[in-house]
């Protein structure tokens, strides 16, 4: 089969071949556009460790000790111990279970950094849900860290990246999935 012979295939089934494309490309419309928007808040949280000492080896140590509960905390900001609170706080009409499937948290490899993902129908909300996470995640850990002995928990939590309002919704994605429909 030559070049001209797949071209006349192509003008003999063009027909089929038209169809069949717009199709995919309606298909495709009509499930991204029938599809709820959702949008994904972002906020970064920074585990330390409280040590007067400047020795090195006590250093590494304390940064081993603040990786160690980075790999804890990230399972801990999406359970209910944590989502209850912030639910109570934002008023908002949701059980920490179902709270929880929309809220994500994850710790990148040998860091003390957790990153924290709200997705939420509206914008401003999966802000607002994910700023109150860490506000109430850095307090419950210093009262959770927090020795009897001691003033001072040996370990804190601050936020270094508040999140904000995302201005496009990470899903659907529109053009990629008009790009599918019109491939398939």
């Amino acid at each position: 089969m030559d070049l001209k012979d797949f071209y006349r295939l192509v003008l003999r089934n063009l027909l089929v071949v038209a169809l069949s494309t717009v199709l995919g490309l309606a298909t495709a419309a009509g499930i991204t556009y029938a599809t709820t928007p959702l949008y994904e808040a972002r906020l970064q949280l920074f585990v330390s460790t409280q040590s007067s000492d400047f020795d090195i080896s006590a250093l590494v140590q304390v940064s081993s000790i603040s990786q160690q509960r980075v790999k804890s905390y990230d399972q801990i900001i999406p359970s209910p111990t944590t989502l209850a609170p912030v639910i109570s706080k934002l008023g908002l009409e949701t059980t920490p279970e179902k709270l929880a499937k929309r809220v994500k948290a994850s710790a990148p490899l040998d860091t003390v950094l957790i990153n924290v993902t709200v997705t939420d129908e509206s914008p401003v909300m999966a802000a607002q849900i994910a700023n109150e996470i860490g506000a109430y995640f850095s307090t419950f850990v210093n009262d959770l860290e927090l020795s009897k002995s001691d003033d001072s928990p040996p370990i804190k939590v601050s936020v270094v990246k508040t999140a904000t309002a995302p201005e496009n919704p990470s899903t659907p994605r529109t053009a990629l999935n008009l790009l599918l429909g019109l491939i398939l």
